[in-house]
């Protein structure tokens, strides 16, 4: 581990060279060129333009064709992973490198006959995985100036999930920049969160340190340098260790830690893989404006779609990689703002193309753009994804809701801390938009023990809602329909016209 990073994987600093600039240029001169033809060649040639715009819109048709099939793939894979109890199969590993029997598992359920195949085969060859109760996860979680409430959900969520909290080591990478605030809100975490994960590190990344840019790669590449030298000092094998990259905003899936566990300790060539989970936009997505939703929600089918076509597959937002690759590499980038879609090409090069990216079809949580207004939001949206733009600068979110389960325990309404409820001047619409977000997760989520008070219980409430709303709907509709043939009400719907919470005016 001792050895040094490469050099040759990082970005040139200042000026580039004309051959350089000639690369990086390219791609948008392909792109500029394709549309700018649909233009220019009618005039040059009638037939050769209409063929020319016949051709994209065939290539297009086809496109989308294949795009909804393979949407509805990775939705079907998503929804059947998520029902995974990828603990109890970790179990089933545990038992049988044990010489124990391994439990009985559904036949029917998501790549149940793989896991059949692999029970088999650890039977017979015991050395051919890991052990999944030796396996570290380290979540080095990024911040720069974000407020308390905004955290402090992402580190409750990583007490909340399937996988132990003592096998979490939790690295917090703020920013210098950020200020006495972010430092206060760093130390608030660690007293109140720290003692409940395996250990919990706080990282200040230094302002202006030399050959980087400010931006998330160099702040988490700090952060991995530190993991690493504990990790060395506490004598813990890296190969134990699945380093797992967060925003601040961002809320795993419950299965998430143990599902890339078990792709990861099953895996023969394990230390040549990244872990790339669906990346949905989904926890504010009724409280950002309409644009912002419709980017949000493509960005949501592209990650569905990639995790069924492994050659379009790349690291994308958050992602897990081992620790002794990363340690080889030199963890990210620092000299970019997209470190995650140019780790996919540092680790290809530093393994000579024999690195390749495996789905996890659990997601990670994350926030749409939300800004104050549609003229602030368009040039937000384009800076949150800097993969859709050319600019590459990366954006902060603007006035970010608080989103969540507030008491880590998932009921509505729940308190948490008194200040935990920011400065939003509508609290209602905070908790109707935990119970959206409640459904979202809780719908996909493996089942396991629970308080008193349960998520699935606020879900059967808000089903029971939603139940109730469409069958008033339904009677509404019935009786403006009667009224408009001028025929009588029936008994039931006169009760329901006089006893619910909307009236039909009827015309006599």
């Amino acid at each position: 581990m001792a050895a040094p990073p490469p050099t040759d994987l990082e970005l040139p600093m200042g000026p580039r060279t004309r051959l350089y600039r000639f690369f990086e240029a390219v791609p948008a001169a392909i792109s500029f060129t394709a549309v700018g033809l649909v233009l220019v060649l009618p005039f040059v040639d009638a037939m050769l333009g209409a063929v020319y715009v016949l051709s994209i819109v065939g290539l297009m048709f086809v496109r989308a064709m294949l795009g909804a099939i393979h949407v509805a793939r990775g939705s079907l894979r998503f929804r059947r992973s998520a029902r995974v109890d990828w603990a109890a199969r970790l179990t089933d590993l545990e038992r049988v490198l044990d010489g124990r029997p391994s439990l009985a598992h559904p036949r029917g359920g998501f790549r149940a006959a793989d896991h059949a195949a692999i029970v088999a085969k650890v039977s017979a060859d015991p050395d051919s995985i890991m052990r999944p109760s030796a396996l570290l996860h380290a979540v080095v979680v990024a911040a720069y100036n974000e407020p308390y409430p905004v955290i402090a959900d992402t580190i409750r969520t990583l007490l909340h999930t399937s996988t132990k909290p003592e096998q979490l080591l939790v690295f917090f990478a703020h920013e210098e920049r950020g200020g006495p605030a972010m430092a206060q809100t760093a130390r608030r975490l660690e007293a109140e969160y720290g003692h409940r994960f395996g250990v919990f590190v706080l990282v200040e990344h230094p302002a202006g340190l030399p050959e980087e840019i400010a931006g998330k790669g160099a702040n988490i590449t700090y952060a991995g340098h530190l993991l690493a030298e504990w990790v060395r000092d506490e004598a813990i094998d890296p190969r134990r260790v699945i380093v797992t990259s967060l925003d601040c905003d961002n809320i795993p899936h419950g299965s998430y830690f143990d599902c890339v566990a078990y792709e990861y300790a099953t895996a023969p060539d394990r230390e040549r893989l990244s872990f790339q989970p669906i990346s949905l936009y989904i926890t504010n997505i009724w409280d950002v404006p309409a644009p912002s939703r419709v980017v949000a929600s493509a960005n949501c089918f592209w990650n569905l779609t990639t995790t069924v076509r492994r050659i379009a597959l790349r690291n994308f937002a958050s992602h897990a990689q081992p620790l002794t690759a990363l340690v080889e590499m030199g963890f990210w980038s620092k000299r970019t703002i997209v470190e995650d879609g140019h780790q996919y090409w540092r680790s290809w090069f530093h393994f000579d193309g024999d690195y390749r990216v495996v789905p996890v079809h659990v997601p990670i949580f994350q926030d749409a753009v939300l800004a104050g207004s549609t003229p602030v939001l368009l040039p937000a949206r384009g800076a949150r994804h800097p993969r859709l733009d050319l600019d590459h600068h990366r954006h902060r979110r603007l006035d970010p809701l608080r989103r969540g389960y507030a008491d880590g325990a998932g009921h509505l309404g729940g308190g948490g801390h008194a200040d935990d409820r920011g400065h939003h001047s509508a609290d209602r619409h905070d908790r109707t938009h935990r119970v959206r977000r409640g459904v979202q997760c809780a719908a996909a989520a493996p089942a396991r023990p629970r308080p008193a008070r349960t998520l699935c219980d606020d879900v059967a409430a808000v089903a029971a809602l939603s139940a109730h709303a469409a069958r008033v709907q339904l009677l509404d509709r019935a009786v403006l329909a009667m009224v408009a043939a001028h025929r009588p009400l029936p008994r039931t719907l006169r009760r329901h016209g006089e006893e619910g919470r909307r009236s039909v005016p009827v015309n006599r």
